[in-house]
């Protein structure tokens, strides 16, 4: 039987440190890092149709709904599952939805959790936005 490749989700507050710590571990598995939000972003540079729609929703603020990120995500998933040995995913799912989606695609080996207190969460998201001058 073939080993799954590592398919890990990792949740966790604003500030948390999931970027930091999804990071180093893609790094040392040798495996791409991908943040659902820049997926989108860079596909809302594109002059797509599906681009062009991402763009109207994200650049007012919104987000998408279900059926829209699943189908997004969905495609961009399996080309990415198919081309690495597997992949770190910070900011989707974030619904029951999702996750059932995200499912369909590649069921998770891993889901990390990194779970910091409210508090704290905001003190990190408030020294990040202090200006250098």
């Amino acid at each position: 039987m073939k080993a799954q490749k590592p398919v890990i989700i990792i949740l966790g507050p604003q500030g948390s440190g999931k970027g930091t710590q999804g990071k180093k571990l893609a790094k040392k598995l040798d495996i791409p890092y991908l943040e659902a939000g820049k997926l989108l972003r860079a596909e809302s540079d594109l002059d797509t149709e599906q681009g062009k729609f991402i763009a109207s929703i994200i650049h007012k603020g919104g987000h998408l709904e279900d059926k829209d990120i699943n189908s997004f995500m969905a495609d961009k998933l399996k080309e990415i599952y198919k081309s690495s040995k597997g992949y770190a995913l910070d900011g989707y799912p974030r619904s029951y939805g999702q996750a059932e989606a995200s499912d369909s695609v590649a069921k998770p080996t891993h889901v990390l959790l990194i779970d910091i207190p409210d508090k704290e969460s905001i003190r990190r998201l408030s020294a990040r936005r202090q200006c250098p001058k």
